[in-house]
């Protein structure tokens, strides 16, 4: 029986190949953002999948963590000097221990439904309508390869 990073890992590399995947990070230029790793009570590592060139990677980016402040507002850090930034393996060593596999499908898929409600407000000459059918489609196929 596979433990829960194990099938995280097969879902991210299923993802890595997954061509839906592939068609819409090319078409939208879009990360998909993973989780983070805690590095420290203020930065952690941010994992994403994105395809720059021909292929779907698996990156990391070292991040502040988001944090609100006493009035509720987000606290606006200044830029990380020298982050580090690296392309990285598929591997469970990059999967926090704590991490459920129905917890990272959820987090996917509301990453996605979260970009609909952006409405894709950082794109320029965007069918809204053919973005979010692909949205759908695409939470459609994360269900499916998980299931």
């Amino acid at each position: 029986m596979m433990k829960e990073n194990e099938k995280i890992l097969n879902l991210i590399q299923v993802l890595m190949n997954n061509q839906m995947l592939s068609d819409f990070l090319k078409e939208y230029d879009y990360s998909v953002n993973l989780f983070g790793l805690k590095i420290s009570d203020s930065r952690h590592y941010f994992l994403r999948l994105s395809q720059p060139k021909d292929e779907i990677i698996l990156w990391m980016q070292e991040e502040y963590i988001p944090k609100l402040d006493h009035t509720g507002n987000w606290i606006q850090y200044p830029a990380i000097e020298n982050p580090r930034v690296e392309r990285i393996e598929a591997s469970t060593k990059y999967i926090p221990t704590d991490l459920s596999y129905d917890e990272f499908k959820n987090n996917l898929v509301q990453f996605f439904e979260q970009l609909k409600k952006y409405q894709a407000n950082h794109l320029q000459h965007v069918n809204l309508d053919k973005l979010n059918q692909s949205i759908d489609d695409l939470i459609a196929e994360i269900n499916s390869l998980s299931n």
